[in-house]
């Protein structure tokens, strides 16, 4: 995972990271960001905001699914 704003990643960073397969963006602007090799990688691309609201709401459908609530 490579945690970033976006615009300050390139080409060259994904290509020097092989087993590169999640980035995490921390800025709302993506535009900038090297689309074309992340796409040819099938590398996967969150915002980090909704990355940590799916972490949150993860917790809330375990605990759901222990108390067997199914809402």
């Amino acid at each position: 995972m490579l945690l970033t704003y976006g615009e300050d990643l390139t080409d060259e960073t994904i290509e020097k990271a092989p087993n590169l397969k999640w980035v995490m963006v921390m800025s709302a602007g993506m535009e900038l960001m090297p689309f074309k090799a992340i796409e040819k990688r099938g590398i996967l691309v969150v915002h980090a905001w909704d990355a940590f609201t799916v972490r949150k709401k993860l917790k809330q459908l375990i605990k759901n699914e222990a108390d067997e609530l199914w809402d």
